[in-house]
């Protein structure tokens, strides 16, 4: 069996079986054109890399960037990012001028989850609340 990932025009094959990958490339090759970049290290913002005892996939450098671009340098560490009791409430804080990089900052921490599934719990809080608050002020 071989796994075939494809992205526009990004195609990944992989399998525990190198002929089986090697048969469908060539098989594909003759349909498209086609270029070799070799073993797989960088994928949609996932660093790979091929271990003894199988693949380690990581998003540092996605969340580095994140932590820069969204002036996070100077923030807290925490081992849980959000109290499981934690109850957000739309009446309480203020309303921010511009939610667009709010919502984009939420929108790349779901992208983080796929790596750092200590944080899903949060970011997932969070959007939901995200969400119920953007239908509450359109029928405000």
């Amino acid at each position: 069996m071989v796994i075939v990932l494809l992205y526009v025009d990004d195609i990944i094959l992989t399998s525990s079986n190198y002929a089986e990958v090697t048969r469908l490339q060539e098989e594909l090759s003759l349909r498209f054109d086609m270029k070799k970049l070799g073993e797989l290290s960088n994928f949609l913002g996932l660093q790979i890399e091929n271990l003894d005892k199988g693949i380690y996939v990581s998003q540092f450098s996605y969340a580095k960037r994140l932590i820069e671009k969204f002036g996070l340098i100077d923030g807290k560490k925490r081992s849980t990012p959000l109290d499981v009791n934690t109850r957000l409430r739309r009446d309480e804080g203020t309303c921010l001028s511009d939610p667009r990089p709010f919502r984009t900052l939420v929108g790349s921490l779901i992208y983080l989850t796929i790596t750092r599934p200590d944080i899903a719990f949060s970011v997932g809080m969070v959007s939901r609340y995200m969400q119920e608050l953007r239908k509450s002020l359109r029928r405000g």
